[in-house]
C-alpha cells in the first residue's frame, strides 16, 4: 500500500501502467494523499482552501480514484496539511 500519511503520486494513470509494464511481481494499491493534492493546488500556502482551490482538489481526487486509488490518506501533522482548516460539518 502506497500513499500513506497524506503523501502520494497524484498522476496514478501514469504510474500503474509503468509498473505493470515492468512485470511487477506483487500486488500494489495506492491511496491518494491529501498533502500531495493540496500541495499540487496550493503549494505550501498557509491559508484555508477557497472555492477554486477546493474545485481543483476535488477534480484531482476524482481523477485519482477513477485511475485506481483505493482511498484517501491524510497526514495533517505534515506540511502542507498543517495549513488545512478543520472541516466544518453541517447537519440538518
Amino acid at each position: 500500500m502506497t500513499g500513506n500519511c497524506g503523501g502520494s503520486k497524484t498522476d496514478l494513470a501514469a504510474i500503474f501502467p509503468r509498473l505493470e509494464k515492468l512485470g511487477l511481481g506483487l500486488n500494489l494499491a495506492s491511496l491518494i494523499g491529501h498533502n500531495s493534492v493540496r500541495g499540487k493546488v496550493m503549494r505550501n500556502e498557509d491559508r484555508p482552501a477557497e472555492g477554486a482551490d477546493n474545485t481543483r482538489m476535488r477534480l484531482l481526487m476524482d481523477t485519482a480514484m477513477r485511475d485506481g486509488a483505493v482511498g484517501f490518506s491524510t497526514g495533517l501533522i505534515y506540511v502542507p496539511g498543517t495549513h488545512a482548516a478543520p472541516a466544518r460539518w453541517r447537519t440538518g
